[in-house]
């Protein structure tokens, strides 16, 4: 009875959710606004010009499924299909308006969390604020070749918070995270998370329709990946230490500043503690399947992926006091995942974003 309600309030209220959220995030991109060039060719960068626009021109449609750097690239190669309808000129706006939808696209999958648990609009505003306004130097906005963050993010929530409602809408929700799966190398490593929740809440039955298409994406993409030069080629920097020093600074959200690093450090601590209190009468199993948990272990993984990337030079992808690509899904998993721990617990709540937003404090000099 509970949940059927709090799936009617959810229903009720999506729209001003919706409304409010998208508006919040739209207003939350002005920051970054300082990166935006209104020379239209400038909205490119890095492989949309060379690659994707230049991959459509010459292979056409084929070019939707044309590996690039051990992976597909689904969504932005869709993206450069379409702005093959319009005049050259205009197509990387065309680009730049396809970062916009794989953003709200994102945004979406946190008002369905928030919406899921019954929340007022201000922890929403909140929630949808810290997820923009992450440490990030802004690399990964405006430009369709980074979009696959978004759209990674997205992959994430919408996976590990469970579905519901009939089986059609399922299949639905299961379509849809296809071409996500088929997006950058996100579902490998979802993949094994979500082995994990099957082995431990039996939920295949219930979920199969979710799970099938993001394994498909991790076959497809892992076959790839390995047939790529990318996971032989380069030489692995074999110091310990430096991959250690690499993962605390990312973990720790890269402060440049002991204030920040204290920050940091009370963000965990309270992390560990509601996780730790929140269905505390619950077995192990439930605890650990829970989306937020889920979340968490997945933010670790998105790390160590990240630094395994970068194998040759891992301190690369470190920007003290801010962020880039390879941080942007792992962070925003972790400002919902402490948003759906903090459910009902008001005190909690106030101050876990009372942290995160001190930790953000950096954003206005990127």
């Amino acid at each position: 009875m509970q949940q059927s309600s709090v799936s009617k309030t959810a229903s009720r209220v999506s729209w001003r959710y919706y409304a409010i959220a998208f508006t919040v995030a739209l207003l939350a991109l002005l920051p970054r606004t300082g990166f935006v060039q209104f020379d239209p060719a400038r909205y490119l960068w890095a492989e949309d010009g060379p690659v994707f626009l230049n991959e459509a021109e010459a292979l056409g449609l084929a070019a939707i499924f044309h590996p690039y750097a051990g992976y597909l690239h689904f969504y932005p190669r869709i993206i450069t299909a379409l702005s093959q309808l319009v005049a050259l000129p205009h197509r990387p706006m065309v680009l730049t308006l396809g970062w916009i939808l794989a953003y709200l696209v994102m945004m979406s999958a946190v008002v369905r969390v928030a919406a899921r648990s019954n929340r007022s609009i201000v922890p929403l505003v909140m929630v949808v604020g810290l997820v923009s306004l992450q440490p990030n130097w802004g690399e990964v906005f405006f430009n369709v070749t980074n979009s696959q963050w978004m759209i990674g993010a997205t992959l994430f929530i919408f996976a590990l918070v469970e579905a519901e409602g009939s089986e059609r809408r399922k299949q639905i929700k299961g379509l849809a995270l296809l071409p996500m799966a088929l997006t950058g190398p996100f579902s490998v490593i979802l993949a094994p998370i979500l082995l994990l929740r099957i082995w431990l809440k039996k939920d295949w039955q219930s979920q199969k329709y979710i799970y099938l298409p993001i394994f498909f994406g991790a076959i497809v993409q892992t076959c790839i990946l390995l047939t790529h030069q990318r996971v032989s080629s380069g030489v692995t920097n074999t110091d310990l230490s430096l991959w250690w020093d690499v993962f605390t600074k990312l973990v720790l959200f890269e402060p440049d500043s002991f204030a920040l690093f204290v920050v940091a450090l009370a963000i965990w601590g309270l992390l560990g503690y509601m996780a730790y209190t929140h269905q505390r009468d619950k077995a192990f199993r439930e605890r650990i399947t829970h989306p937020a948990a889920l979340m968490l272990i997945a933010a670790f993984l998105l790390i160590v992926g990240g630094i395994f990337a970068n194998k040759h030079d891992p301190a690369v992808i470190v920007a003290l006091g801010g962020g880039g690509r390879y941080t942007w899904v792992p962070y925003a998993l972790i400002v919902v995942a402490g948003f759906m721990l903090s459910q009902g617990r008001k005190v909690l709540g106030s101050l876990v974003t009372l942290l995160f937003t001190l930790g953000n404090l950096d954003l206005l000099a990127v």
